[in-house]
């Protein structure tokens, strides 16, 4: 191709409008690639949904482009959309061993096989159609993250996916920095960069610190010790190991999904873990000595399920908490989930146990770079544009006007959907593509506005009745009904007893107006069943439930 007719396009289809569902896709002179394939939660109330993935739409319409997905690291909301991607499609996966790992995992949880799978490590290059490829070591709350260098006909751009600079980390390396400055004096084009803890001051905390903060906890403690944490920091957790084995104490795992990546994480020898005998199985709990036990466990965030969450609402199958036990929470809030949080540490404190957070000491640091770390890589890129990633409209133009002041770079601050063009001298928004949210609820995929959510909504705001009726089929005459029954609608008592009595009569009165013929046509009879009814408790009380008509023919 002639190099005036390159091109160069980014591409969000998520990501940008919220935290989580990262999915960005670059494009260069007619082929693509994925950058991350994530999902996120959502908002509180969820309707029964589990999750939320990008609107695949678009890039399952220009499939055939697709030279792979390329994988920052482990995290949910960068991985947790690809096993809905690949049920749709064949595509190659590049990755870190852990990050790799981790989809094979969820994968075959999901029955998706035959997937070509291509790790690399910070160092290594690879070369996919018009994009060359470099690996970056950054420090992050998980092992394994690495920001992508792309260079391409038009230019070099640099994906930092999430990031941070951790001078003393716990079993890694510091980040690259020598690598971020060759290239930013080779000539960067585009940073990509994580905006999450733009408007931040200062620097991120070390995980050292943290480390320092959890055992003085450990060493102190006069019961259990029960910290709970995101279950993929797991170099946090070999640290706890190394303190409680210092200070005489077991460990025990408590979840699911921190179990099984502690597991994964190990038998890829990625942990520096402590010699001899520390961890103890859940059934061993209550035969340790309170002083003599650290529990990990998940449950930073609230879930619904999570074992801190059983704990504190005293329905743990093993754990009961204790006033004597001390509760650290190491992880930050997630933007969205402060009211379940608020609510589980209300429930703690109630039962008197010593509930420690950052606020009290430095028991958490963020994985995501504050304002002077994300000033060090603009200084040290020098990027000509810059292109704010992760986050909210807000915290993105933040970063983009930090990066004018500090590198003059030109900030782009695009969102989910939007085609930015990079040219020969230039880089503009040229149009969009189609993006949505497509809700998850276990295994089954919808849209997010699709009718069965509306339907859940409408449950949650106004109940449901269901008015049952017996009708003979042969002559359209009522055996007997309509009867009846009400949840989350109305309150226990005898005037909500009356009341549905009222609005059984005032549907009776309105079956007996329709013609025998009539009510021998069963959907006519549910449909004057259903609207009579909405019809009564909208005047009568400006309410509309939900209701169900079950209409059994004799």
């Amino acid at each position: 191709m002639n190099e005036n007719s390159d091109y160069l396009r980014v591409i969000p289809l998520g990501g940008l409008n919220q935290f989580g569902m990262n999915c960005c896709v670059i494009e260069c002179n007619d082929s693509l690639l994925l950058l991350d394939c994530g999902l996120t939660f959502p908002d509180t109330p969820n309707f029964g949904i589990d999750y939320i993935i990008p609107d695949y739409t678009w890039l399952l319409d220009n499939i055939e482009r697709l030279e792979a997905v390329v994988l920052t690291h482990g995290h949910e909301d960068h991985i947790g959309g690809l096993p809905f991607l690949l049920e749709e499609v064949d595509v190659p996966i590049v990755g870190g061993k852990l990050t790799l790992a981790m989809i094979k995992r969820k994968l075959q949880e999901y029955d998706v096989e035959d997937v070509a799978y291509f790790e690399v490590q910070p160092g290594d290059t690879m070369r996919l159609g018009p994009f060359n490829l470099e690996f970056i070591h950054v420090n992050h709350s998980i092992p394994g993250a690495m920001s992508v260098k792309i260079d391409t006909p038009v230019g070099r751009l640099i994906f930092t996916g999430d990031w941070k600079l951790d001078q003393t980390p716990i079993g890694e390396p510091v980040m690259d920095l020598a690598t971020f400055a060759r290239l930013g004096d080779e000539g960067v084009l585009a940073l990509l960069g994580d905006s999450t803890n733009v408007d931040v001051p200062g620097m991120s905390g070390s995980e050292a610190d943290v480390q320092i903060a959890l055992a003085n906890v450990i060493k102190n403690a006069s019961g259990r010790v029960i910290i709970a944490l995101f279950s993929s920091n797991l170099h946090r957790v070999a640290g706890v190991l190394h303190s409680a084995v210092k200070h005489g104490r077991k460990v025990c795992l408590l979840g699911r999904s921190l179990e099984r990546n502690y597991e994964l994480a190990s038998e890829l020898g990625m942990l520096d873990l402590p010699k001899g005998s520390v961890l103890i199985k859940p059934d061993e709990i209550n035969r340790t000595k309170d002083d003599d036990l650290v529990i990990l466990c998940t449950g930073s965030q609230a879930e619904p399920r999570s074992s801190l969450t059983r704990m504190a609402h005293d329905d743990h199958n093993i754990v009961k908490l204790k006033d004597t036990d001390t509760v650290v929470f190491s992880a930050r809030v997630i933007p969205g989930n402060e009211t379940g949080i608020y609510r589980m540490l209300d429930a703690l404190s109630r039962k008197d146990v010593t509930v420690i957070t950052s606020k009290h000491q430095p028991v958490h640091a963020s994985g995501h770079s504050q304002r002077e770390e994300i000033k060090l890589l603009l200084n040290l890129t020098k990027p000509r544009y810059m292109v704010p990633m992760h986050g909210d409209f807000r915290v993105r133009q933040a970063h983009g006007e930090l990066a004018r002041q500090v590198t003059k770079s030109i900030p782009m601050v695009i969102d989910d959907g939007d085609i930015l063009e990079f040219t020969k001298g230039s880089a503009k928004v040229v149009g969009r593509v189609p993006i949505g949210r497509v809700a998850i609820d276990g295994k089954a995929v919808g849209d997010i506005d699709d009718i069965q959510i509306r339907d859940r909504m409408r449950l949650a705001a106004s109940g449901i009745i269901v008015a049952f009726l017996i009708l003979d089929g042969s002559n359209g005459n009522i055996s007997d009904g309509p009867r009846l029954l009400h949840h989350g609608f109305l309150p226990i008592g005898d005037e909500t007893d009356r009341r549905l009595a009222e609005a059984a009569k005032y549907a009776r009165e309105q079956l007996d107006q329709m013609s025998p013929q009539a009510r021998q046509d069963l959907g006519e009879v549910q449909e004057s069943l259903r609207t009579s009814i909405r019809r009564f408790f909208r005047k009568r009380s400006d309410k509309k439930p939900v209701v169900v008509p079950v209409v059994h023919e004799l």
